[in-house]
């Protein structure tokens, strides 16, 4: 019996660890940077009122995810191993990584830094 109930707590322990780790990224983050220069320029340079218009990714803790760039929006999943944090959407898997409230990707010869709101 109290085997039954060690390995009982054992996995809602395990499953807790799971679910924290992977809801802990959950958020939204905003453009911060591209190529290493400061993202804010891009305000002026395609009309925008804000850097949430020209990218954001949020991260939802159901394992969700939105992708928005330049007013289009796109849905998938997302899952967190380690400090990668790996984006599918359409069957498409980008690979960001996370390090304390930052997500960085090589896209497309861009080199993004996204920051969390």
């Amino acid at each position: 019996m109290k085997r039954t109930i060690a390995i009982a707590l054992a996995i809602v322990l395990v499953s807790f660890v799971f679910v924290s780790c992977s809801s802990g990224a959950a958020g939204k983050y905003v453009v911060k940077s591209v190529n290493g220069e400061d993202a804010s320029g891009l305000i002026s340079e395609y009309g925008l009122s804000s850097l949430e218009e020209f990218m954001t990714v949020e991260l939802k803790a159901d394992g969700s995810a939105t992708v928005s760039v330049m007013g289009e929006s796109n849905t998938g999943n997302w899952k967190q191993e380690g400090d990668k944090i790996k984006i599918t959407i359409e069957g498409d898997t980008e690979e960001f990584t996370l390090k304390g409230n930052e997500l960085s990707v090589s896209m497309d010869g861009e080199d993004i830094v996204l920051v969390k709101k």
